[in-house]
């Protein structure tokens, strides 16, 4: 599953998106951050790009890459994601704990 969103009517988040799968650039609502390319400008006039936004009962609306999406958005800023360069997280874990003798 991709990590890029579109609104629906009611401005809530669409998960998958619609794409054409020989996209390249995309326009989106929202993306993760892990790899990001982003307008200085844009850093420099959001305050407080990275932060997680909250309700008024303290309970988490968006997580960091939403809200910073959102904010983009709010400063008027477009947001896209490529769909030939898809990353993953890298995972790190104890090389000891492989079993080798099955390779």
């Amino acid at each position: 599953m991709l990590n890029i969103y579109k609104f629906d009517e009611k401005k809530e988040y669409l998960k998958p998106i619609e794409y054409d799968k020989d996209a390249n650039l995309i326009e989106v609502d929202a993306t993760g951050t892990g790899v990001i390319l982003c307008s200085r400008k844009a850093l420099e006039s959001i305050k407080r790009p990275f932060e997680r936004l909250f309700d008024e009962n303290g309970i988490q609306k968006l997580g960091l890459d939403l809200a910073f999406s959102a904010k983009a958005r709010e400063e008027g800023f477009k947001i896209y994601s490529h769909m030939k360069y898809i990353c993953k997280h890298q995972k790190t874990f104890d090389l000891s704990l492989l079993d080798i003798r099955n390779y």
